[in-house]
């Protein structure tokens, strides 16, 4: 199982200042302050389970769209 702070590590390989999280009941899906505003820099997916990385969209359609909880990080 990866934990929080595992999991914005393995995001800060693809995305650079992260500052924002939002928890799924199968991922943790980080965002930074251009890929909130749509500005080019996509939200990057860690699943819990087994820690892959996958870009927001792949991860909706394969996991769906219910959130648990949303905060700054």
């Amino acid at each position: 199982m990866t934990e929080f702070k595992d999991a914005k590590r393995i995001a800060a390989g693809y995305l650079k200042d992260i500052n924002h999280c939002v928890e799924y009941k199968n991922a943790f899906v980080f965002t930074n302050s251009r890929s909130s505003k749509g500005l080019g820099d996509q939200p990057v997916a860690v699943l819990k389970k087994t820690g892959e990385a996958m870009d927001f969209e792949r991860y909706l359609r394969e996991y769906g769209r219910v959130s648990l909880r949303e905060f700054d990080c």
